[in-house]
């Protein structure tokens, strides 16, 4: 029996793979599932909402004001509290969706028909290294700010070489010390984009990974499978179509959900654009949804209310030491300017290392595993401290949780794209299967300023 999805052009297949559609549902969703939630630390600690939405915006309320009025003390026969009301505001940002697919040839699923189970080594590979890249990806992305870049052009040139620099809307990017290479691969199909949006330069295939320094500021060169004609501060963005000619919605352009340098940002709306005359409430312009006419984020409220920014601590572009003193004072700025309540620290390796490293001379002699200060490998003044070579490095996060901050939308986890039916789809006029998954879901705040900050311009050590 065969079911032709038109909107497809694949065939969904029945009768034949019935032990790979109970692997499909029993085993490797789950296990997809797993791997993202556990491709970075914080998302297993962020708030969760699992409410299911139809349409294409998540819609939330902030409160933008207090009601001092509507309490207070009065003399006897005296008049009640005004009730007043209190100030709030309403806020939109997209789904963001993502796909995974598995393909396979005919051969494989007859062979589960006739008991034969040696095709199992053959999909578990496959699947494995599926859900590898993708916990590897969900990771990047939970440190990016939802602009979809990989990197950027450094200098704009018409060649098969280029040199990249990392993504200019980060905080103190100008002394991070990150390798793009971390994000970049051979055999990686990437696009060439206009900040807007608005023109692919080209679709092109890394072929060669150069020379790397890591400055500050960090620069990398590739080589790609033909020339491109760029320009400077191009981005490039992951493009997985490969048939015809794509358009911006078929790349990573603004199509990922939101992360870590876009919230932690005291300059830039939580649209993945970095710049404040641009808004992340979505006013729908035209044909294409992803563009933005308003400079409010919150509606109403202006980018520039200090509640709408998180807070960043720089060290003026130079980097220096962290010390003790430094991180304490980090900590309580950020908890005594809109009484926020930090509950974990995230560094790349580096910074936490440094810190450790200079408080090796003061080992308290009852307790010589433990360094003064309550540095140790999973803590500081008991608060946890997590490390991730995708954090951007020379800087150290202070995240709130808590108190009007983080919560992660899970419309939905990712499950069979087809799944009240069969899970394998035959390719048309071809002997091959594929089994695609779906998941969307985004991460959103509610006041970013209770969300915590960034302690930027740190040495990063090293071996």
């Amino acid at each position: 029996m065969a079911i032709t999805d038109a909107g497809l052009g694949t065939t969904w297949t029945t009768g034949i793979g019935t032990f790979l559609t109970h692997l499909v549902t029993d085993d490797y969703t789950g296990r997809l599932n797993d791997a993202r939630n556990n491709s970075a630390p914080i998302l297993g600690l962020i708030p969760s909402t699992s409410r299911k939405v139809a349409g294409k915006f998540i819609v939330e309320q902030v409160l933008t004001g207090r009601n001092p009025n509507a309490f207070g003390y009065v003399g006897e026969g005296g008049k009640l509290p005004d009730p007043g009301t209190t100030s709030a505001a309403t806020y939109a940002y997209r789904w963001r969706t993502c796909f995974a697919r598995l393909l396979f040839d005919g051969s494989i699923l007859r062979a589960t028909n006739k008991e034969d189970v040696r095709f199992i080594d053959v999909i578990e590979r496959d699947f494995q290294s599926c859900a590898d890249d993708m916990a590897q990806d969900q990771a990047r992305i939970m440190y990016n700010d939802g602009s979809g870049r990989l990197a950027q052009i450094q200098t704009g040139v018409n060649s098969t070489g280029q040199t990249l620099v990392l993504n200019q809307s980060w905080e103190s990017v100008g002394t991070c010390t990150q390798p793009i290479s971390l994000y970049l691969s051979v055999g990686m199909r990437i696009a060439v984009i206009s900040p807007d949006g608005a023109t692919i330069k080209g679709v092109r295939t890394i072929t060669a990974i150069g020379a790397e320094t890591l400055g500050p500021p960090s620069t990398l060169a590739i080589t790609l499978d033909s020339a491109v004609n760029s320009a400077t501060n191009d981005w490039i963005v992951k493009a997985q179509y490969t048939g015809g000619t794509p358009t911006r919605v078929d790349t990573g352009h603004r199509n990922e959900p939101m992360g870590l340098m876009g919230i932690l940002s005291d300059d830039g709306c939580l649209d993945g654009n970095g710049a404040s005359s641009v808004a992340s409430n979505y006013t729908v312009v035209g044909a294409d949804d992803y563009a933005t006419t308003s400079a409010t984020h919150f509606q109403g409220v202006a980018v520039t209310n200090t509640f709408n920014q998180a807070i960043i601590m720089t060290g003026g572009g130079v980097l220096r030491p962290l010390t003790e003193g430094l991180l304490q004072l980090a900590q309580s700025k950020l908890e005594k300017t809109n009484n926020a309540k930090i509950d974990m620290m995230i560094s790349n390796y580096g910074p936490r290392d440094g810190f450790g490293i200079s408080l090796l001379g003061q080992k308290q002699y009852h307790n010589t595993t433990e360094l003064r200060g309550g540095w140790s490998v999973l803590d500081w003044n008991g608060k946890p401290w997590y490390v991730d070579r995708y954090c951007p490095d020379n800087r150290v996060l202070l995240l709130g949780l808590e108190g009007g901050g983080f919560i992660q939308h899970v419309n939905e986890t990712f499950q069979p794209l087809n799944p009240y039916g069969p899970h394998w789809m035959r390719l048309p006029d071809d002997d091959k299967y594929q089994v695609p998954f779906v998941m969307s879901g985004n991460v959103g705040v509610g006041i970013r300023q209770r969300c915590g900050g960034q302690l930027t311009d740190l040495i990063s050590a090293s071996a």
